[in-house]
Formats: structure tokens, C-alpha cells, sequence
């Protein structure tokens, strides 16, 4: 087995310029990378580095920095390539640190290993890049009420440091409505005996979270005003009732960001590289989690021995109400149904395993199997196992825990095969990590070991056992245990169940409650003025139409205007009796039926009720009302006949053969008959 070098590259920041040496301007630096110990660990609370660690390494901002670890040997040809493995530590985005992950074995093996420290928590958003794409505390992207989570939790930890950008008084206000008793989980106190409790996505949709904020100001307060130690320490909020449990995570920026849309619709339109792909889950994904949400909703821990039916039943109603569940009982009987051991209902074990499927299903198992099928359906080289081993020497070992999240991650770095002396040189001291105390000596582990660390894909056969490929219709994967076995398709069921029907049948709605990050009386006073002005400008019309229905309009305008016919000429027939119909007219009086007949247009006209005195132009009439006082009115006579010369002749056929019928008008023309100058 061959040696292995360690080189830590980092950016060093502050050094003197003139002990630096020449470095390639390719590098895009003014320094030299060093590679000579580990560096800070990431800003971060430390509660999580205090579960494994002793002793807390030290943290900073500038934390950017590889770990890479590459065989070191003596005689090899220098023209060699070793494939390279780069892993990106966990902790839900808000802690972890690559000093637990050494990785010396892989590289003794022959492999090149590149760790990564990445930025945690709220300290990810700060970068200029990152506020200049549209993601997460951007400007724009805080005042954007569609994007829920990040924004949130930039408002929490705002008002926790006491940014002055943010009204505390009525974030903590739609807080307090949000927390009341309808959120409350349901406890023994509260569910009867075999019901699963009450849904709460109704009532959360009545519950606004209001919060005015001053986005340039919280970021400069964030950056400017708070040190990095009081950013770390109140970084640790609570989740949002109804989101996600990941407080601090990646969101979608939009097409000019970094996520342009959620993963899922990425793939589904191709948009990833197709490389090979090796992924695998432990047996007991999710039973940390439930441990973790049983202690909030039961508010006690829970042995296996304490999980009865009734505790079953409440876990599925707080695990549906979280997810912000529509259609709450429907859904609880069938999720019920299908996690119920049915052929011993008094096992308490094969409950508890059911509960921890359940979670580790949802969470992680049926997400993961979704991304191996679409790699599969590209890349030929996709590789999955389930790692269900446990050491007897594991110091975390529990009944509940079972192989739980991350158990599988000594074996994957050959912890197996390092000693105290390997940790002792390794971290400078005698203080060693919780890692190191866990003596895996027994022999299967370090069996185990060579499993995770070698089996890919197999070449050759590795203890007689090939590790199949995951495609379709097979969908092959490795199960790591003492005796490792290849089996096929991965819990089908299950997996169809929450990829193809869950959402289906669930409807869960989006996180709630709706925040905005303007008060409601804004939108509520722009809702009122669209309203007014809408009101005036309806208003307006209806006098428009008014004024327009009550002008006079001339009751015996009923005759019609002939035109000449073409060619017709200045004092012809037509016009001699067009001007006839304007010069003697029948004029109906308006207090009678009666027909006033004027000769003269000059004269002055008398009715039975009054008479005036004036002159009556030419096409217009003098009309009395009922007071005696005149009133002018215009009012156009019935149309004359039609001159003589001036008519038709309808030829019509019949049974006894053409028939001339000449007394009919232009007007009243039948329309059986075709009209004809005479």
C-alpha cells in the first residue's frame, strides 16, 4: 500500500507581497496557493462540530478552501491519471466541516480526493454574485412575496440581531397568530383513540404574515453591523410552519440565476450532465428525523416499546399537517394502510420500522430514486446500493436509530483501517474526535469497508459478488450488509406510491402562511383606489348614455330621401318633386291628431288651443304646448306619392302566362317580381 500527501490550497488574503514567488497568471491571483495544513472550518454554530469533535477547529469567514489528497508513490509511471473522487460534506446547509472526512486510505488506494468547505448558513448570501442574480438576499429578490423560505428566515434573523430595517413588532405579531393553538400538535390529549387527529391546512390559509422591510438596509445591516459569531449563534431558527426543515438552502433565482427552476423540472427537460453515477441510501434513512419530530410533537422522547397504534396514528396526522396536507383524512388512512405491519398489529418493532419507511421513503429514498432513473435513462454507468450494515463498535448505535443517516460515511473513508496514532498525527493532538473513538477492529467492518471503497462497478468479481447496473426494467442495485448480496428493484411500490400518487392524492397546498413583505393596508389601499377610479369611470359612461337617450327626437320623420337616378339633371322631374315634398306639408299638431295644412311659409300658423305671431322658416314649423307658451319644433312631413313617371312595372308569371300588374311603387315592389322602367 502506498503513501499518501496531503495539500490544503487556499487563497491566503493577508501576506506580505514581496516574500510571494512568481505564479501563473492563470490563476487569476495575486499569491501562491498554500498546502500545508488544514484551515478554518466555516462560520457556523457549534453545536453540530461539538457532537463529533472535542475540540472545535477554528472558524472563520475565509474558510474557501480544497483539501486534496493524492498517492504518493515511489515508482510509478509519471504519465499516470487516477480517477479523482470530490466529496461536499453535509449538515442541512447550516453546519459540517470537511475536517471529519479524511481522506488518506482512498488515496493510498490509488485514488485522488478533493474535499470542499463551502460557506453555511445566512453567510452563503452575502456574496455580490450571489445579491446581483436575483438569488436569495438580493434586493429584488427579498421584496418578491412569491419567494417564501429565504426571505423569511433573512427577516427572522434580522430582527434577532436588531436591524432597524425590519418591524419587529409586526413580524412577532403574525408569528404569535401562526403559533397559536391550531398549531399546537396533536397529542394523546388531543386525538381519539383511532383517529389521526385534524387537519390544519384550512385554517393556516386565514393566517397572513405581514413585514415591512428595508432590503438594502438589512443587507448592510447583516454585513456591516453584526459580527460573525452573532450572525452564527442566531442562525439556528426555527423552520417554518408549514416549509421545508432546511432554514438556510439553494432557491430558484429565474432564468438569469444560478437554479434557473427546481431540479425535477430540470431533468425532466434534459438539462443535466450525464455522467456515471454512483448513489446509495442507508436502511434506516429517516429515523433521525422522526426521532427528532416525534420529541416536538409528542414533547418526550419515544422507545420502541412506547410506539403503540395510537402513537402511529398521531405521527402520520402531525407528519400530514407539516406538509401543509388538503385533504388530511383521506390521505392519513392511506398512508396508514400501506405502513402497517397487519400481520402482527401488536408489534411495536415492526411499527417503528414501518414509521421510520415512511419518513426515509418521502424524504430521501423516493427523490433519489427518481434521479437514478433519469441518469439510467442517459448514462449506462448508474450504480445504487443500500448500505444496512451496523458496527457493533458504532459509539451511536441505538435500537431507534438503526443504520441511520451518514453510517456508511467511515466506511466510504477506511476508517476501519486507521488508528489512534493516524488520528493523534492527524489532528496535532490528543484530542481526539469521536470518530476515532469508535475502534473498528471487528473484523467484518473492515470487510464492509473494502465493499464501499472497491465495488464499483465491479470488473471482476469482489467475494464472488458483481454489482448490478441500475437500468431499466431490472433496476439493479448492491445490498451491503455481512453477507452483501445484488438484488432488484428498490421498494417499487413504495416509490411509485409517492412519485406518482402522494401529491395526486394529497394536494398539499404551498408554504403557508402567505407572506408579504409589505403590509396588507398597501394592497388594500391600491385595491380601493382602482376601485374608486373604476366607480367614476362606469359612472361617467351611464350619464354619457343618459344624456344621449333623452335628446328630442323628431316623432314623424318617416318618409325617405329618393336619390336621383344617375344622370338626372338640374330641374328635372325628380328634383321638381323633391323640392315638392319640402314646400306643401301636412303638419300634425302636437295637442291633436289633427293635420295642420300651410300653404304659405311665411304665414302664421293657428291652432284650436292658441296661436302665435311670427314668421315660420322655410322647414320648420311653429308648435304650442299645453301652457299656451310657443315652442319651436322641427317636424318633417310623410314623403309625397311617387310622381307617375316616376313608377314601376312588375312582370309576374303565373298559370295563365304573363300578367302586367303596373299600380305597384318603388317601395312596395312584391318581392316575387323583377322591376322594369317604363
Amino acid at each position: 500500500m502506498s503513501s499518501w500527501e496531503f495539500h490544503s490550497l487556499h487563497r491566503r488574503s493577508e501576506i506580505n507581497v514581496s516574500e510571494q514567488n512568481p505564479v501563473a497568471s492563470y490563476l487569476d491571483t495575486r499569491y501562491p496557493w498554500f498546502a500545508k495544513k488544514l484551515r478554518p472550518a466555516c462560520m457556523q454554530h457549534d453545536g453540530y462540530l461539538k457532537a463529533f469533535l472535542k475540540v472545535i477547529p477554528p472558524m472563520s469567514e475565509d474558510c474557501l478552501y480544497l483539501n486534496i489528497f493524492y498517492p504518493n508513490r515511489t515508482h510509478e509511471d509519471p504519465t499516470i491519471r487516477y480517477p479523482v473522487v470530490i466529496h461536499i460534506h453535509g449538515g442541512s446547509y447550516v453546519c459540517g466541516s470537511n475536517h471529519l472526512y479524511p481522506g488518506h486510505v482512498l488515496a493510498s488506494m490509488g485514488v485522488v480526493f478533493v474535499s470542499i468547505s463551502y460557506r453555511l448558513g445566512p453567510f452563503d448570501l452575502f456574496h455580490q454574485v450571489i445579491m446581483m442574480s436575483g438569488s436569495d438576499l438580493s434586493c429584488w429578490a427579498v421584496t418578491d412575496p412569491n419567494r417564501v423560505r429565504s426571505r423569511y428566515y433573512a427577516i427572522e434573523l434580522g430582527r434577532a440581531l436588531g436591524c432597524s430595517s425590519v418591524l419587529g413588532d409586526r413580524v412577532a405579531a403574525s408569528q404569535a397568530a401562526m403559533r397559536g393553538e391550531q398549531w399546537k400538535p396533536s397529542g394523546a390529549a388531543d386525538v381519539p383513540e383511532g383517529q389521526f387527529g385534524n387537519g390544519s391546512a384550512k385554517p393556516r390559509l386565514a393566517i397572513p404574515f405581514t413585514a415591512r422591510i428595508d432590503a438594502s438596509a438589512l443587507l448592510r445591516c447583516l454585513r456591516h453591523k453584526s459580527t460573525a459569531e452573532e450572525i452564527a449563534n442566531n442562525s439556528l431558527l426555527t423552520p417554518l410552519d408549514g416549509a421545508p426543515n432546511f432554514v438556510w438552502s439553494p432557491v430558484v433565482d429565474g432564468t438569469s440565476g444560478f437554479l434557473p427552476r427546481v431540479p425535477l423540472e430540470e431533468r425532466k427537460q434534459g438539462r443535466f450532465d450525464a455522467l456515471p453515477l454512483l448513489a446509495g441510501v442507508t436502511h434506516d434513512e429517516g429515523s433521525q428525523v422522526l426521532l427528532s419530530n416525534l420529541a416536538r410533537w409528542e414533547e418526550r422522547r419515544f422507545r420502541i416499546k412506547d410506539f403503540t397504534d395510537a402513537v402511529v396514528r398521531r405521527t402520520i396526522g402531525n407528519f400530514l399537517n407539516s406538509e401543509k396536507v388538503f385533504r388530511f383524512q383521506t390521505t392519513a388512512e392511506e398512508l396508514y394502510t400501506r405502513y402497517t405491519w397487519w400481520p402482527n398489529m401488536a408489534n411495536n418493532s415492526a411499527r417503528w420500522e414501518n414509521m421510520v419507511a415512511l419518513i426515509s421513503d418521502y424524504v430521501i429514498n423516493t427523490p433519489l430514486d427518481t434521479v437514478l432513473r433519469f441518469h439510467a435513462s442517459s448514462n449506462p454507468k448508474t450504480y445504487f446500493y443500500e448500505f444496512a450494515y451496523l458496527s457493533p463498535n458504532d459509539t451511536l448505535r441505538t435500537p431507534e436509530r438503526g443504520v441511520y443517516h451518514g453510517a456508511e460515511q467511515p466506511f466510504l473513508f477506511g476508517f476501519p483501517f486507521l488508528d489512534v496514532e493516524f488520528w493523534q498525527r492527524y489532528f496535532g493532538g490528543t484530542d481526539l474526535p469521536r470518530l476515532a473513538n469508535r475502534t473498528y477492529f471487528y473484523p467484518h467492518d473492515t470487510n464492509v469497508s473494502e465493499w464501499v471503497m472497491q465495488a464499483d462497478p465491479t470488473p471482476q468479481p469482489i467475494k464472488n459478488v458483481t454489482w448490478p447496473v441500475f437500468k431499466r426494467p431490472w433496476d439493479g442495485y448492491l445490498f451491503i450488509s455481512l453477507n452483501s448480496t445484488p438484488k432488484f428493484h428498490f421498494r417499487p411500490g413504495q416509490m411509485a406510491f409517492w412519485r406518482e400518487r402522494f401529491f395526486r392524492l394529497a394536494e398539499p397546498l404551498s408554504p403557508s402562511p402567505p407572506i408579504y413583505y409589505f403590509p396588507l393596508f398597501d394592497a388594500q389601499l391600491a385595491t380601493v383606489v382602482l376601485g374608486l377610479l373604476l366607480s367614476v369611470v362606469i359612472s361617467l359612461v351611464v350619464v354619457v348614455i343618459v344624456l344621449l337617450n333623452r335628446r328630442p327626437r323628431p316623432e314623424q320623420f318617416r318618409h325617405s330621401v329618393r336619390l336621383a337616378p344617375p344622370g338626372a339633371a338640374p330641374g328635372s322631374a325628380f328634383q321638381t318633386a323633391f323640392e315638392d315634398a319640402f314646400t306643401t306639408r301636412s303638419i300634425m299638431s302636437p295637442l291633436s291628431s289633427q293635420y295642420v295644412t300651410q300653404s304659405d311659409p311665411y304665414t302664421p300658423t293657428t291652432t284650436r288651443n292658441g296661436s302665435i305671431n311670427g314668421l315660420q322658416e322655410r322647414g320648420s314649423n311653429c308648435q304650442l304646448s299645453l301652457g299656451g307658451v310657443p315652442s319651436i319644433r322641427r317636424v318633417h312631413p310623410p314623403p309625397p306619392p311617387p310622381p307617375a313617371h316616376n313608377r314601376r312595372v312588375c312582370r309576374q308569371r303565373d298559370s295563365r302566362g304573363a300578367t302586367e300588374l303596373e299600380d305597384y311603387s318603388l317601395e312596395s315592389l312584391p318581392m316575387f317580381c323583377q322591376a322594369v322602367d317604363i
